[in-house]
């Protein structure tokens, strides 16, 4: 019998536990002897303890399912992480009065996999573990060769717009207007929904978003996490 457990094998109304009956080596009635300051004895199996050793000062104990004892010692994070990703794309020519997803070619920032620059270009994709609220940012800049109209940003999910803003240049328009959009929203999102930047103008004919060799401007979408 391992030390520490009791020795005999029934026990009766009225009988006295012993330290002998323990099987304490100290002398002492007690279950589980510690061998150093802070350790910790956890189930490792049906009828199996293991020792889990003390960790170092201003860790906490964290359930870990690959360790033996089932917890570990973990640090505290003090810096945050950036989860999400930065977007820039090409000039991209958008058709008159007619809803057009963005493209996006450049990757600044992707922390993740949540963008594929050839692949589905058009789309963040909200991967494994990351379901939650997300800050969406998006900025476009029209070209100025047409200043009549309206120019909209609209994000989507899942292909369908459900958030807008728009500005409207009116009738007689500004000649030579260059016209710089920025649009937020905040999306809650599970695994697999993706976002997408629509753009859409009303100024009698093709109009560019202009892209990132413009010179006059950088069109972009960021994407970040807020948390669950």
């Amino acid at each position: 019998m391992a030390a520490g457990w009791p020795t005999k094998a029934n026990y009766a109304t009225g009988d006295v536990l012993s330290a002998t009956n323990m099987n304490d080596l100290s002398g002492t009635v007690n279950l589980i002897a510690p061998t150093a300051k802070g350790d910790l004895y956890a189930g490792s199996a049906a009828n199996t303890y293991t020792k889990l050793a003390v960790g170092t000062n201003g860790q906490y104990l964290q359930a870990d399912s690959t360790t033996a004892t089932g917890l570990k010692w973990a640090s505290v994070s003090t810096s945050p992480t950036f989860v999400g990703c930065s977007l820039q794309k090409a000039t991209q020519s958008i058709a008159n009065s007619t809803q057009t997803a963005l493209t996006w070619n450049v990757e600044t920032n992707d922390s993740n996999g949540f963008h594929d620059n050839v692949t589905n270009n058009s789309r963040v994709t909200i991967p494994t573990g990351y379901a939650g609220r997300y800050l969406l940012m998006a900025t476009l800049n029209w070209d100025q060769s047409n200043g009549t109209g309206n120019r909209y940003i609209r994000f989507g999910k899942n292909g369908t717009a459900v958030s807008e803003t728009a500005i409207g240049l009116g009738a007689g328009g500004v000649p030579s207007a260059t016209v710089i959009m920025t649009y937020t929203d905040i999306f809650n999102l599970a695994v697999g929904d993706y976002v997408e930047v629509f753009a859409s103008q009303t100024s009698g004919g093709a109009l560019s978003v202009n892209g990132n060799a413009s010179g006059v401007g950088i069109s972009n979408f960021n994407v970040v996490y807020l948390g669950a």
